[in-house]
């Protein structure tokens, strides 16, 4: 009986859900993602993950729709490391940025530079 409730809650996250459906602007939206960096890149070293050790990241985001076209970006994403056993947080990136509507459900977002890094992405909601 546990392990049904468990694959039904499970299976219920999975489908999409709408709660409520804004069409007026300001418009706010969210996201939650996970990505996982597979080769990092410094002045020092290049390191890949999966080999010495495992590096995790959870991007949460808000979105500010001030029209159909134009919006505001805010990013937040904590790295997660584990190694020897042990995890730790080891970063934590604020990533705001400009979100243009390119039409057929694709999105540019562009950010500012951080730390000597620009960031773009091309989004599909």
């Amino acid at each position: 009986m546990i392990e049904f409730r468990f694959f039904f809650i499970f299976s219920f996250l999975l489908l999409p859900v709408s709660a409520f459906s804004q069409n007026t602007y300001p418009k706010i939206t969210g996201y939650a993602g996970i990505v996982h960096p597979i080769v990092t890149f410094s002045e020092y070293e290049t390191a890949t993950n999966f080999k010495d050790y495992y590096v995790v990241g959870m991007p949460v985001g808000i979105n500010i729709w001030k029209s159909p076209k134009v919006g505001f970006s805010m990013e937040f994403v904590p790295h997660i490391k584990a190694e020897n056993g042990t995890s730790r947080m080891n970063n934590f990136l604020f990533h705001p940025g400009v979100l243009i509507a390119l039409g057929k459900g694709y999105t540019l977002r562009a950010g500012p530079p951080l730390r000597h890094r620009a960031g773009m992405a091309l989004l599909r909601f």
